[in-house]
């Protein structure tokens, strides 16, 4: 392989804007922006090893509530295990920065942040079959930040060259920033998905999300039903 082409960068924008329909909820509507930039390098026919860097935004449309900015770091291998078996491990570190206007939640997170995941190809070479375990910071509504970590299964199918079809089964610990309240909880997430790649720079999706949360916290157990539409750009 020429050096030129052991080398390779992605740059990806996420913008998400969160609206929850009622007065009740008008307290947490925020979006959440964030750009990434990824470099890898391919070491042999069968091993890459790569790095990205991050930065976003979380900002509340209520004042009432913490704005705050995050960092994120994180390096790791990938490759083929077999003809079929293909694994990505990556572990990194992620910092958040609390512009604190409600004192009542202080907490800001900086620690570690992890993804491990082997794929399995089947003989088709359209269907591939994925487990994971993953740690990662979202947001909270309670809370300036919460802990998730997760086991995942997620199969894939490519009817066509520029078509995805997903679908994916989770278990989720969370475990929010100050725990006085007892917020930790159980939550499962099934969805499925569809994917579109217009341009070798665009891509269009739509998808559906079941979520069940339990806790030990009063009105803290719920379940979600979500549908989405999705476009991401790569540059």
């Amino acid at each position: 392989m020429p050096p030129a082409e052991k080398v390779k960068a992605r740059f990806e924008l996420r913008a998400k804007n969160y609206d929850f329909l009622g007065k009740a909820y008008n307290l947490i509507d925020h979006s959440d922006i964030y750009f990434t930039a990824r470099g890898s390098y391919a070491y042999s026919k069968k091993t890459s090893f790569f790095g990205r860097l991050g930065f976003g935004t979380v900002a509340f449309s209520e004042k009432s509530r913490n704005d705050y900015t995050y960092f994120t770091f994180a390096a790791g291998a990938e490759g083929n295990l077999s003809a079929k078996l293909k694994y990505t491990g990556e572990i990194g570190f992620y910092s958040q920065q609390v512009d604190v206007v409600n004192k009542a939640y202080t907490d800001s997170y900086s620690g570690p942040i992890w993804r491990g995941s082997v794929q399995y190809g089947f003989s088709s070479e359209k269907t591939f079959l994925e487990g994971s375990l993953l740690r990662w910071i979202e947001y909270h509504s309670a809370e300036n930040y919460q802990v998730v970590d997760a086991i995942e299964t997620r199969v894939q199918h490519k009817p066509t060259v520029r078509t995805l079809l997903s679908g994916t089964l989770r278990l989720e610990f969370a475990n929010p920033g100050n725990d006085r309240f007892s917020y930790f909880s159980w939550r499962l997430v099934a969805g499925v998905g569809f994917y579109y790649k217009v341009r070798e720079y665009l891509y269009l999706g739509a998808g559906y999300e079941y979520l069940r949360r339990l806790s030990h916290a009063p009105l803290a157990s719920y379940w979600r039903n979500r549908l989405f539409l999705h476009a991401t750009v790569v540059f």
